[in-house]
């Protein structure tokens, strides 16, 4: 049913939004987040940065043409009581096959690249982390899932009679103080499944040297011949204008890192970047790697008081070898948390052990799963363990 407004004494701005009664719990649901904006500020203002209205009207504009979106708004007893953020996106070969792989390897991956399909990924395919919802104090942590599971099992009714179901669906990410209460999910038909974990460096000193002070001697001396190799790359921060004339250039070196990803959930567009910078400015950071005044690689950081969040990143694998390319961009990221004293830096779920080696840890997290094949439940496991939601 759609309405242009349905809670006494409320100004509502929902005109394309479709009202859902359930037992205690009111769902509003929306495909464009113009259409619930209003109650999304209210709700959320700037609480969390990776579901504030400004990031997801921005991602709207820069994501592949073929993402969809679904808002939720949660209201108990007439009031706002919750949030959630829904992606749709289309699993076209996803997973990455490699001539080393073995003939029932290859052949386990050919199946899911064909079977994968449509998928409801609740939360954010282009992050790690749990941005996909938010709980006010009306709802009781476990009442607000259980109002997640609801929601999520309108969006797939509601897509099955489009003549558009899902194939599988996708809730993440839950770190341990979550993962008890979103257990109720399982009475949704989800399945708990484990991946990676989320990579930490917890950052404690004033200066990099104190950082690299702080070291063992091993990877103290492992660190200074590193950095000694990129010490001829020139670092710049990337403006707004630099990222519209350089698009394709940065989308190459981005795309040289994601073509080596085992598995992407999702794949951005050229002008992805570009299109996060203007509309997001200080708070998405995007630093530059030049070689002779050539651009070599990239990464791009959101930024809040306490967080620096690593996103995605690009550079010439060529140069990886002779400039230590990769590591020093990360021993920069390290350096710049430092100098904005932040309390820690998220690094993503990939490419574990370089990041270890600059001191980050991980924090385990696990997922939430369905699918309409049961034979991707036998074939997904070991994939959902390496999703690769960012490439940095």
């Amino acid at each position: 049913m759609l309405i242009n407004g349905f809670v006494s004494g409320c100004s509502l701005n929902i005109a394309k939004a479709e009202r859902v009664k359930c037992k205690e719990i009111d769902l509003v649901v929306a495909e464009r987040l113009e259409a619930v904006k209003e109650q999304w500020d209210s709700l959320l203002g700037q609480r969390q940065l990776l579901l504030c209205g400004t990031y997801l009207e921005a991602i709207e504009r820069a994501a592949a043409e073929d993402m969809e979106f679904r808002y939720v708004i949660f209201y108990k007893n007439g009031k706002i009581a919750g949030a959630a953020y829904f992606q749709i996106l289309m699993l076209r070969n996803s997973l990455r096959t490699d001539e080393q792989d073995c003939v029932w390897k290859r052949r386990m991956k050919q199946y899911f690249n064909a079977n994968a399909g449509r998928f409801l990924i609740a939360g954010n395919a282009l992050t790690t982390g749990e941005h996909g919802f938010y709980f006010g104090e009306q709802l009781l942590e476990q009442q607000g899932y259980e109002a997640l599971g609801k929601a999520i099992r309108h969006i797939q009714r509601q897509e099955a009679q489009r003549q558009q179901p899902f194939s599988g669906i996708l809730v993440k990410d839950f770190y341990a103080h979550s993962q008890e209460n979103a257990r109720v999910l399982k009475r949704f038909q989800l399945k708990e499944v484990e991946t990676d974990p989320s990579m930490v460096l917890d950052i404690r000193w004033k200066r990099f040297e104190d950082y690299l002070g702080a070291m063992s001697s091993k990877y103290r001396v492992r660190a200074k011949k590193l950095l000694k190799k990129g010490a001829t790359l020139e670092i710049r921060d990337l403006d707004a204008d630099f990222l519209q004339a350089q698009a394709q250039a940065i989308y190459d070196l981005y795309n040289s890192v994601s073509q080596k990803a085992e598995f992407n959930l999702a794949t951005v567009p050229p002008h992805y970047f570009y299109t996060l910078k203007r509309a997001m400015g200080s708070v998405f950071g995007v630093r530059g790697y030049f070689l002779d005044n050539q651009l070599v690689g990239f990464i791009t950081m959101f930024f809040t008081d306490t967080i620096l969040e690593t996103h995605y990143i690009g550079f010439e694998e060529r140069m990886n070898q002779s400039h230590a390319l990769y590591q020093n961009i990360l021993y920069d990221v390290v350096r710049v948390a430092i100098e904005r004293q932040v309390q820690h830096i998220g690094f993503g779920r990939t490419a574990l052990e370089p990041k270890s080696s600059v001191g980050a840890h991980g924090i385990a997290m696990n997922n939430y799963a369905w699918y309409v094949n049961p034979l991707i439940y036998h074939f997904c496991p070991p994939y959902l363990s390496v999703l690769k939601t960012t490439i940095g």
